[in-house]
C-alpha cells in the first residue's frame, strides 16, 4: 500500500485506495456471479450476456423483495 498515511513521499491517499478497492471487489463479484451457469441472482438456462446483466434484471424480477412489500396490505397510523 503505497499511501502517504503509511509511506512518505507517496503520490496516493488511502481514500483512493479504499475507492479502487471496493470498486474493484464489486466488479470481480459482479463477474463472478455473472459467469456462474446456476445462480440465484438470474434464471436458469440463459446465456452469457443476460447473465452479465444480472444486477439490472434481478432488481427487475418481480419476485423476491418487490413481491413481498407489494403484497402486504398498507395500513394507517
Amino acid at each position: 500500500m503505497n499511501v502517504r498515511e503509511i509511506t512518505d513521499g507517496a503520490s496516493e491517499t488511502l481514500a483512493h485506495y479504499a475507492m479502487t478497492a471496493v470498486a474493484f471487489t464489486v466488479v470481480t463479484a459482479w463477474l463472478i456471479v455473472a459467469f456462474q451457469s446456476h445462480s440465484p441472482f438470474h434464471e436458469p438456462g440463459v446465456g452469457f450476456w443476460r447473465r452479465l446483466a444480472w444486477p439490472f434484471l434481478y432488481v427487475k424480477r418481480p419476485t423476491g423483495l418487490r413481491q413481498s412489500l407489494r403484497s402486504q396490505p398498507v395500513g394507517l397510523i
